[in-house]
């Protein structure tokens, strides 16, 4: 069984700091940081934050990454609201933004949509463990429609992103508003936009997951006919 943790740059040598009893290993990769060998459960950091916890038996690799988030203290375990999208330069189909508010910790083991092979699985994780997940997708007519009478790509998108984030606000208005990418339009307030976000923070990688579980499931398979516009127009 492997389970994998998604930790910022910093949380990856807290956690190193720890290691010490362990056996160090040999880290065969250039991209490997470090390699520990905990019982008989190897756990291999990654340089960029990807932390990954592999054994033959799933009870003690849940065990070892809990044990590995625990390490992170509650310092950097904020209640953040993750929204991302999923289906924007697809062809056909809707375009679903989410949104997922949740402790950081609780989600560590949640990756970006992209690179999670059981994506049902993952969104089963992802709902059970967040506290708040809310989405809008977008059918191909209406994204249509939209564009045709002058809204952008980019105004769809900041639009549901901003609406989203002021209801969180009015009942969590200690929390974070994370999005995944570079900011879409001028004058979006209150949302921190992160470049790849949605691999390195817990609860933009449930929206990932619950977006793409969304859009896998929707019934709506009409081609865009504005698809060849360029993505931000």
């Amino acid at each position: 069984m492997v389970v994998t943790l998604s930790l910022s740059t910093k949380e990856v040598e807290s956690i190193i700091s720890h290691m010490n009893e362990y056996p160090a290993l040999p880290t065969p990769s250039k991209y490997e940081l470090a390699r520990y060998q905990m019982g008989k459960t190897i756990v291999t950091f990654y340089t960029s934050g990807k932390v990954v916890v592999q054994g033959n038996n799933p009870e003690l690799e849940k065990n070892v990454s809990e044990k590995l988030v625990e390490w992170l203290g509650n310092e950097n375990d904020e209640l953040v609201f993750g929204i991302d999208e999923v289906g924007r330069g697809e062809r056909d189909g809707p375009l679903v933004i989410t949104g997922v508010l949740g402790q950081r910790n609780a989600l560590r083991t949640l990756r970006d949509s992209k690179k999670t092979s059981d994506v049902k699985k993952k969104y089963t994780e992802a709902t059970g463990k967040s506290l708040i997940q809310m989405s809008v997708a977008i059918n191909a007519e209406t994204i249509d429609s939209l564009r045709n009478a002058g809204k952008t790509m980019n105004d769809i998108e900041a639009s549901a992103a901003q609406h989203m984030h002021h209801m969180i606000q009015e009942f969590f208005p200690n929390s974070i508003t994370i999005m995944d990418g570079r900011a879409l339009k001028k004058g979006m307030k209150g949302i921190v936009f992160q470049e790849k976000a949605d691999d390195k923070e817990a609860s933009v990688s449930a929206a990932s997951i619950i977006a793409k579980h969304t859009r896998n499931e929707s019934g709506n398979h009409a081609e865009r006919k504005t698809w060849k516009r360029n993505t931000l127009e």
